[in-house]
């Protein structure tokens, strides 16, 4: 009898030790792999059961960030702009699984950085220098829009673009 009770709780531990578990944070969504590869959407937040020996769960966070920074850039009438923006951002939640695939935690520094310059230059080229002062908002708008259809596609969603300082 002491041999069987031995037995079963041997064997309730190796079942229940093979079950892991992860809870997902608020604000963040998680990703579930198995071997090195993605298997599973986005899991929403709350707590998900894997098999700890084959698989992982890794989190991703998809509250609002926001990136500053600082570029030159010239003008149309080439007139040097020290211009300071600011970029409010989340991961799409829905397809984070897509943006670990891809970037694993380091979609910011592959993909918005590059984007935002690169929208930033395209549109100040478009303005004089005292123009793009006087119409500042309207600049503001286009670099907003240039950079919502370029990171769309990439599952990031800019909730809104600033110019900081323009000098």
């Amino acid at each position: 009898m002491k041999l069987v009770n031995v037995i079963m709780v041997l064997g309730i531990s190796l079942l229940t030790s093979a079950c892991g578990f992860e809870v997902v944070d608020i604000g963040h969504r998680g990703v579930q792999t198995r071997f090195g590869e993605v298997v599973s959407d986005s899991l929403p937040e709350g707590l998900h059961f894997y098999n700890p020996f084959t698989s992982d769960i890794k989190e991703l966070d998809v509250t609002i960030q926001k990136a500053e920074g600082k570029l030159s850039t010239y003008t149309k009438d080439i007139q040097q702009a020290a211009i300071k923006i600011a970029v409010t951002y989340h991961l799409n939640k829905s397809k984070v699984h897509e943006v670990y695939r891809e970037y694993r935690y380091d979609i910011e520094s592959r993909e918005l950085d590059q984007a935002v310059k690169g929208a930033v230059k395209a549109i100040v080229g478009n303005w004089n220098a005292v123009d793009l002062i006087a119409n500042r908002e309207a600049a503001r708008e286009q670099v907003e829009v240039m950079l919502r259809e370029a990171l769309s596609s990439k599952n990031l969603m800019v909730k809104k673009f600033e110019f900081v300082d323009i000098e």
